[in-house]
């Protein structure tokens, strides 16, 4: 229990220090799906990491906070197998995943908005 709060804080970390926030102007938004695979049912959520002008620039930003997640804080192991970044506890078991995603401005992680 003790490896998921430490990925959990170490998620949370991450999703703080991402300093931007969302705005309706920018062109690409980078979203994350948190996982907590160790619940019944899988508590899952979205959050918007980043927002930039360019898909280029969104790509680049989802390598840097994909390398930045799977370097992690020494107490936990991280494996990432695309698009899936995943935590394991001590016995190999995975007790979290984190999917990136970059998608245009006006379309949400799910897919188009309803218009």
């Amino acid at each position: 229990m003790l490896a998921v709060r430490r990925a959990l804080l170490l998620v949370a970390f991450y999703l703080l220090i991402s300093a931007a926030t969302a705005h309706a102007e920018c062109a690409w938004v980078l979203w994350s799906e948190t996982s907590v695979l160790t619940s019944n049912p899988i508590r899952t959520w979205w959050s918007i990491d980043e927002t930039t002008e360019t898909k280029a620039r969104c790509d680049t930003t989802l390598d840097k906070f994909r390398q930045s997640l799977l370097a992690g804080d020494g107490s936990t192991r991280q494996t990432w197998r695309a698009p899936y970044i995943y935590t394991h506890d001590s016995d190999g078991k995975p007790i979290m995943s984190v999917r990136l995603l970059c998608v245009p401005s006006d379309t949400g992680p799910r897919g188009p908005k309803e218009k």
